[in-house]
């Protein structure tokens, strides 16, 4: 009885398929097994029709293949018939409307002939994957009108994976630490990491910016080629966002300028070879700026932020939408420390009858030639840590020897502990030490505890080295 059922199933099918003059097909595809999330014309898996049932001409007809997102690119688009390319659509054409690729669709027609077509094969279709966020995979729909019919499964899978062309990027560990004074000359790296093994093909533009170069700082990047790597892919510095000219000099960063510097793939491994994610480290070169007045301002640079060039709306692959693909590094790269001086008063009081004179003098204007210093003027703070209380500061504007808050070079700061609470609106009474961090270099300071009658005792302030050295201080006179 199912043997009579099964017969009679396959001769109403073939039945149908001969009335008709179609035939049957079986869809299946090979998916590209990841791309960029910010590509615009990234490649699609082939797609495959195998004739299942059918030994007649195919009559005219069309094969609408919907991909869901803006097919971008068809310059390499292959169809091969009964396995050899038909380039010139004798059998398969692609008829395809400017408005039906803007629309994802790709539109083929099939002409009849004395030749039957027993397999078609779709490749080199490339789309837009960045103009459709949160999308994970793609998958391709079939359908077809008149006497071309596509049967069973309809719905396949063009694109595995969907993921950031751009793992991460990090900088130094630890950050440079200059200073304001005498920044030097440091060397910089910045890494990125590829997102997934073959993000990075041939043609592939990484940038880095850095938006925020504090001022007075130049960055200079290099070398100019970098690699090969372990996997062969070599790097060559370009001058701008679209790779057409490899530059001849690293460029030199700061503030003013455009703070990005490009690297393209000048060689890449092939696919087939490529088996690891790849990372692209890049050498800066960090110093003052020729013409920078010292000392520089206190600033940092944060973040130095990674994209995927060229931009849209180019059509030739690899192209990539702007700032999708960005990823922006953690943590602090450069950090320039302010020209202080960090003194430091053991005791100091107003209790009791006693009082606490502070002497502090800016001694950046001396006679000494062979090791001159830079003349400077600067604010003064001061921290109090009261016995058993909370810490408070204290920044004077007047009185003591400054003019408008500074102690220019050259000059000395005197004046009563008690006066410079008063000043501040802060309580008389007071016990406890005292930082007092000086807004220039060479700074040297005094204190004194007087009763103004028969005791007074005396001493240097003692020196703090700022920044600290793996959390140990050092201290010195």
């Amino acid at each position: 009885m199912k043997k009579t059922i099964l017969m009679t199933a396959v001769m109403l099918l073939a039945f149908s398929v001969a009335a008709s003059a179609q035939a049957l097909y079986q869809v299946g595809s090979t998916p590209v097994t990841t791309v960029a999330s910010c590509g615009t014309t990234e490649l699609t898996g082939a797609i495959t029709l195998a004739e299942a049932v059918g030994t007649l001409p195919t009559v005219p007809g069309t094969i609408t293949i919907t991909y869901g997102v803006a097919i971008t690119s068809i310059t390499n688009l292959t169809i091969t018939v009964n396995g050899t390319p038909d380039p010139t659509g004798v059998f398969v054409k692609n008829t395809s409307a400017p408005a039906d690729l803007a629309a994802g669709r790709l539109v083929l027609t099939v002409t009849p002939g004395a030749t039957n077509i027993t397999s078609i094969i779709v490749n080199g279709v490339r789309v837009n994957i960045a103009g459709n966020p949160g999308l994970t995979s793609l998958t391709a729909q079939l359908t077809a009108t008149g006497n071309s019919f596509v049967g069973g499964q309809t719905s396949v899978v063009v694109i595995s994976s969907i993921a950031s062309a751009i793992l991460s990027v990090a900088g130094n560990t630890p950050s440079l630490v200059l200073s304001a004074l005498a920044p030097g000359i440091n060397t910089l790296t910045v890494t990125a990491t590829e997102g997934f093994v073959n993000a990075w093909v041939q043609g592939s533009i990484v940038g880095f910016t850095f938006s925020a170069v504090p001022a007075g700082i130049q960055l200079s990047a290099f070398p100019l080629t970098v690699g090969p790597d372990a996997q062969g892919t070599i790097w060559q510095m370009v001058t701008d966002a679209t790779g057409g000219t490899a530059s001849a000099t690293s460029p030199v960063l700061t503030s003013t300028n455009n703070p990005t510097v490009y690297y393209k793939v000048a060689t890449a491994v092939p696919a087939a070879a490529d088996i690891a994610v790849e990372t692209l480290p890049i050498g800066i070169t960090v110093s003052a700026q020729p013409a920078a007045a010292l000392p520089l301002s206190p600033g940092t640079l944060n973040n130095v932020t990674v994209d995927m060039f060229p931009r849209a709306p180019a059509t030739i692959p690899p192209v990539y939408a702007g700032t999708t693909c960005q990823k922006v590094s953690a943590g602090t790269l450069i950090t320039i420390v302010p020209a202080t001086t960090n003194l430091l008063i053991p005791y100091a009081t107003t209790l009791a009858g006693y009082d606490t004179g502070i002497a502090i003098a800016n001694v950046t204007k001396d006679p000494f030639a062979l090791t001159p210093v830079t003349a400077q003027s600067g604010t003064i703070t001061f921290y109090l840590f009261p016995a058993g209380g909370t810490m408070f500061s204290i920044t004077p504007t007047a009185n003591g020897g400054l003019t408008n808050g500074v102690l220019a070079s050259g000059s000395e700061y005197v004046y009563l502990l008690s006066g410079l609470l008063a000043d501040a609106g802060k309580p008389a009474a007071f016990s406890g030490y005292i930082y007092v961090v000086c807004n220039f270099t060479n700074s040297h300071g005094q204190y004194f505890i007087s009763n103004f009658e028969a005791f007074t005792n005396g001493s240097l302030m003692l020196v703090s080295q700022v920044p600290r050295i793996q959390g140990f201080e050092s201290l010195g006179q």
